[in-house]
């Protein structure tokens, strides 16, 4: 029986790997690099030592992932270097959709529940601005966290490295990873078990690396700082616009627009504060009312990190965004936990037999999934099969043809270039 289930969940995990490859396949016959992981990362790593390149701090953060899959770039001929940080950025990508596979959740009581859910978070406002690329690894990893948290502690001792070893990783590369000590401080308290306070442990070390590296950048001559300005109420529409305004509309501007009709109404009140916070509350009350009376099959500690982990990553990502305009690709982590939470009320309403619990949850999965599935295939923002091949740019920069390559992705018409080394060009 257990060669059986995993052999099945071996099977699921591999079609959910298929998916992932399927969206853009161009990009194993013509890889490429993003943005910054050429212009920055791997920039510096070709002309340092290894040591140097994997523990450079960039961009105010250490990053260890990215470090050093664009360290391992520099190993292949330049026109195959891309390959490297994508097979990096698809074992990142494909760490969230493992766990949820493979580990054991007590409110996902069974196999089609923990493949539903790492469906769900596949394709549900998975932007491809986050797609095979180890600048953004950040994002998945902040993802693999929170399901650990929430995942039963592992049995096995390969289960138990892996589990540590995920927490040590987390915290030396990804900032909103950290977000989430609190709660690994909580579990490891109530659990008292040695996992849990080693990973905990290493996060909390992890969490220290960045902050020191964050304070001993602030400020600094060389580092531009932008100014902050945010206003409350837009700052409300944004946070409803990218979490339920994304999952359940074919157009979140749309919904944005709908949204921005309110101002006026809060400006006439008098008390526009007001009622920016009433609907503040009105939004987290929903939540907390889903998750506290919904699953049943919580836990009170599963309450809790569900609650604590979907609105400390959203607002601490949203307002550490630039200017504090968020984005799809900061709201992915928290939109996946609102799904994850939507699947658990599935599985709820199926092993307690509450018909329509169970139909309106698989409504909202079901509605997720008929918006988000074409636009994975159909609605790319940041990549066009139509860009420059990298591989032919480098080759035409070996021949001394061209000093520079351009990446992806396309900002605001502006490409951005990959300065080729001297000594690379003939």
């Amino acid at each position: 029986m257990i060669a059986a289930i995993s052999k099945s969940k071996a099977v699921i995990f591999a079609l959910l790997a298929a998916l992932v490859l399927s969206r853009f396949p161009s990009l194993w016959s013509e890889p490429r690099f993003w943005g910054e992981e050429a212009t920055i990362y791997f920039a510096y790593a070709l002309n340092h030592p290894a040591l140097d390149a994997l523990l450079k701090t960039h961009q105010n953060y250490f990053g260890l992932v990215v470090n050093m899959a664009t360290w391992l770039a520099t190993l292949p001929p330049l026109e195959y270097a891309p390959y490297a940080t994508q097979t990096v950025a698809l074992v990142v990508q494909l760490l969230p959709l493992g766990i949820l596979v493979f580990g054991r959740f007590a409110w996902l009581p069974a196999a089609w529940s923990q493949a539903l859910a790492a469906t769900a978070i596949l394709f549900v406002t998975h932007t491809d601005e986050i797609w095979l690329n180890s600048i953004t690894s950040h994002t998945h990893l902040t993802l693999a966290c929170f399901l650990l948290l929430v995942m039963e502690t592992p049995r096995a001792r390969a289960g138990r490295i892996f589990y540590i070893g995920m927490f040590a990783l987390c915290g030396v590369s990804s900032i909103p990873a950290c977000f989430l000590l609190p709660m690994a401080a909580y579990k490891a308290y109530r659990s008292k078990q040695q996992t849990e306070l080693l990973a905990c442990a290493l996060l909390a070390l992890g969490c220290a690396v960045e902050l020191l590296v964050i304070l001993a950048h602030y400020g600094a001559a060389d580092q531009p700082r932008r100014p902050f300005r945010i206003d409350g109420f837009s700052f409300v529409i944004r946070t409803l616009n990218q979490t339920i305004g994304a999952i359940w509309t074919a157009d979140p501007d749309s919904f944005r627009t709908l949204l921005y009709k309110l101002r006026p109404l809060a400006i006439a009140s008098g008390h526009p504060q007001l009622v920016m916070a009433a609907l503040v509350f009105a939004f987290c009350l929903f939540v907390c009312v889903a998750l506290w009376r919904g699953v049943t099959i919580f836990s009170p500690f599963h309450r809790a990190a569900f609650i604590y982990g979907f609105f400390v990553i959203l607002f601490l990502s949203l307002l550490t965004s630039l200017d504090g305009y968020g984005g799809l690709r900061y709201s992915y982590v928290p939109n996946s936990i609102l799904m994850l939470l939507a699947v658990a009320n599935v599985a709820a309403g199926t092993r307690d037999r509450k018909i329509m619990r169970f139909a309106a949850s698989a409504s909202l999965v079901l509605a997720a999934l008929l918006v988000w599935v074409p636009i994975y295939y159909t609605r790319p923002c940041c990549y066009s099969k139509d860009w420059p091949v990298w591989k032919d740019q480098a080759e035409a920069a070996r021949r001394g043809e061209t000093d520079k390559i351009i990446l992806h992705p396309l900002w605001q018409d502006q490409p951005i270039y990959f300065a080729v080394p001297d000594n690379i060009r003939r």
